[in-house]
Order: structure tokens, then sequence, then C-alpha cells
């Protein structure tokens, strides 16, 4: 997500930062909070365990996390170039503890297998998903937005369905 991100805004990070890598939530985190990194990139359910205990951390040094926003013509063209795979959103400021409300893009919890997978495997692989959606959701707090309903969101857009999944949603009723 990242690396569309920048795209759109006219940024190649090979050219445009002096270094660059791919680091955990957690990593990255620790690495903004010990001064060894400017900036990252993190999508995640909110709250974030990581960002949390790093705004807690900041905010003990009397500092504040610092959350960019997405503008309204980067969200649309998003949209455009990559349908069906983010929704524009918002994250309140109560959470991290910043001074205003954070528009940004969504990105639904999404469960991704090869394109050669067999449907069958997929149907049953979904379906025990959400048979036993409480016990994610229990494990798991960000994962109370995943739903058969935010499931099939995306249905059309950049990111084809397996067959095994569709068959399961429509058994469900939430895909015709």
């Amino acid at each position: 997500e990242a690396l569309l991100l920048l795209r759109i805004i006219g940024i190649d990070p090979s050219k445009d930062f002096s270094k660059w890598e791919r680091l955990g939530a957690e990593e990255s985190a620790n690495a903004l909070r010990d001064g060894t990194i400017d900036a990252y990139f993190w999508s995640g359910g909110v709250p974030t365990g990581s960002v949390l205990e790093l705004s807690k951390t900041l905010a003990q040094r009397g500092q504040k996390i610092y959350l960019v926003p997405v503008t309204d013509d980067v969200i649309n063209e998003f949209s455009k170039r990559y349908p069906g795979i983010a929704a524009p959103g918002t994250i309140p400021k109560n959470i991290y503890g910043t001074d205003s409300d954070i528009q940004t893009l969504s990105f639904w919890n999404m469960f991704v297998c090869h394109k050669d997978t067999p449907p069958d495997v997929a149907y049953k692989i979904t379906k025990a998903v959400f048979e036993h959606l409480d016990l994610l959701q229990k494990a798991v707090a960000p994962a109370k937005d995943t739903t058969p309903q935010n499931a099939v969101k995306y249905i059309g857009g950049t990111i084809p369905y397996n067959e095994g999944a569709l068959k399961y949603y429509r058994e469900i009723g939430v895909v015709k």
C-alpha cells in the first residue's frame, strides 16, 4: 500500500529517499522512537499496539505522534487507479492522542490466496473463518470489522475473488 500511495503523490523511494527499508510495525515504531528513522508507513487495525505504545512513550517525553493525513485528491486518485483496494477512513484523535481526527485510506482485512488455489479449499477456509469469527475477534481487536459484509465490499475491484469464497458468500446471502 505504501508504494502505491507514494506513486500517486509522485515520490519514488529509490530516488527521493536517502534510505528506505521494510520494517515490521513494531520495529518501525521502535526506530522512530529511538530516532533512527524519520517516518514510516503502517497499515493495520486501529488501534495498532506498537503505534499506541509509541504514542504513549512520546507523550511521556512531552511529545506527540504525528500522523500524516491523506488528502481528498490523493484518496480519489488512489480509488481511481486501484479500485476495490481501499476506502476513505478516519483515525479518531483519541486513539493515538493526535490533535485532530486523521483522514486516511482504510484497507479491510483480506484473506489472500494464490490464483491457483482450488475453489473447494478457498470455500472451506472462508467458511471456517466466518463460522468461528468470534474467536478471531477475541484474539485480534481490529478484527471487529471483519464481517462477511465487509469482506465482499471490493467485489468487482482490482483483486479478483476466488470462486470458492464467492460460493460461501452466496450461501450466507451477502452476494447474489
